[in-house]
């Protein structure tokens, strides 16, 4: 009787734990899933169409480390991993010949190009002003656009429409060269206009539509930026297909918000790579490389600014990474005095200094022991740093190091007598990897 009521009762907990498993697979949409009880309610996003995109502003007029400002901005973005990117203008110092325009072009489209998403060139004043000589009547624009692409330009993406246009162009009729401080040259033609009007109609059912363009034309006459008053023209326009969300300019080298017209916002972003004076850096006042982040999730949009070099991989540009985890040694035996540990330096970015630190504590007694000699080794057995280590507390042995080198860490006690209450010796060890990222 008493055998047949304990195999009852656990066929009925064999059974309830089957129940369980199956209720938990029954999870419903909105449901969190746990074995554990709680009185709060967790809320699970709701499913919406959603997506991202980065804006990275001017890289030039500045100097070529600048590259190196540009080079880390794209490294960042592959790791936010947006959909898609746009670049903003003024990727070259320009201003020159063909030949010159297509070397600096070159290098910009070398670092640019490590994208890991699709990016979406905006034509701006120093890849299309010609200075000097021999001067074609449009410039450089025929060169920028077998090279970049088409100086304006549309397409959709997730039911959102992204709309490039080309503020450097002027009056056709009465062409008198490139100049943004100049109102006649910075003239919306015709064939622009109406390429604009066409593709807002095609665009009017899509949840928001995105304009780029380098010269914030919108500022008017503002201080030194005679952008005269055809912005007004085009901003009618905009307005007229009601579903215009935002319009980005760079060209200022300074993040600001023009505010928000007719339902439409008006950003103006700093740069990535291009020159800012140091003593003029300053974030309370817009002056900083930046690029920008836009997340669209349905009928929202946000928008922020990421400061370069703020966003870091934490598998290969940790600030500190602990190789082996402080641990004891022991030599105990005249076969023993020497122990190896072998060092694998992980990948991280070359930019960054780093250094292989490694902490011995020497366990020093009165048995003839003078201390414990160390030799750092690289993997073809090169010696590149010995000495002697005396003191009982933690010694640090520093060495400067390169990503994914190898090396060989010996400890070797040479007069430690094996004899009396105490023999041999023993100690720590920590090996660690410092990478300055600042």
């Amino acid at each position: 009787m008493i055998f047949a009521k304990k195999t009852m009762i656990k066929k009925i907990n064999i059974l309830l734990a089957i129940l369980a498993i199956f209720s938990c697979s029954l999870l419903k949409a909105g449901e969190i899933l746990t074995s554990r009880t709680s009185s709060v309610t967790l809320e699970i996003p709701q499913e919406q169409e959603s997506f991202s995109f980065a804006i990275v502003g001017d890289r030039t007029s500045g100097k070529d480390s600048g590259l190196l400002i540009l080079d880390s901005a794209v490294k960042e973005i592959n790791l936010v991993s947006p959909d898609l990117v746009i670049t903003m203008g003024d990727y070259i110092q320009g201003y020159g010949g063909e030949e010159q325009w297509l070397s600096e072009a070159q290098v910009y489209r070398d670092t640019i190009s490590r994208l890991e998403m699709p990016w979406f060139p905006v034509a701006g004043n120093h890849e299309v002003y010609w200075r000097g000589s021999s001067k074609p009547q449009n410039e450089h624009e025929e060169t920028y656009e077998k090279f970049f692409g088409p100086l304006w330009y549309a397409f959709e993406h997730k039911n959102s429409w992204f709309i490039v246009l080309f503020s450097d162009e002027g009056d056709q009729e009465n062409f008198a060269g490139k100049n943004f401080s100049s109102p006649k040259s910075q003239l919306m033609s015709p064939a622009q206009t109406e390429f604009l009007k066409d593709t807002l109609k095609k665009a009017k059912n899509a949840d928001h539509i995105f304009v780029f363009i380098h010269h914030p034309r919108w500022l008017g006459q503002s201080g030194i930026y005679n952008y005269g008053e055809d912005w007004d023209r085009v901003h009618e326009i905009l307005k007229a297909a009601g579903n215009v969300t935002a319009c980005f300019a760079s060209h200022l080298h300074q993040m600001r918000f023009d505010g928000t017209r007719d339902g439409i916002e008006y950003y103006s972003l700093a740069c990535v790579g291009a020159n800012i004076p140091d003593e003029k850096i300053d974030l309370s006042k817009g002056y900083l490389h930046e690029y920008t982040l836009v997340s669209i999730k349905g009928g929202e949009y946000h928008i922020a600014a990421v400061p370069v070099e703020t966003v870091f991989d934490p598998k290969t540009e940790y600030m500190s990474n602990i190789l082996k985890e402080k641990s004891s040694w022991v030599i105990r035996t005249e076969e023993q005095r020497e122990l190896s540990y072998p060092i694998d330096i992980p990948t991280f970015s070359e930019r960054y200094p780093a250094k292989l630190r490694i902490g011995i504590r020497d366990g020093a007694d009165n048995n003839g022991d003078r201390g414990v000699v160390y030799q750092l080794c690289k993997e073809d057995g090169r010696l590149v740093a010995s000495g002697l280590l005396t003191s009982e507390g933690t010694e640090w042995v520093e060495y400067e190091v390169k990503p994914s080198e190898h090396f060989e860490f010996k400890l070797i006690d040479e007069d430690t007598s094996f004899e009396g209450k105490y023999p041999g010796n023993a100690g720590d060890i920590t090996i660690e990897l410092i990478v300055k990222i600042r």
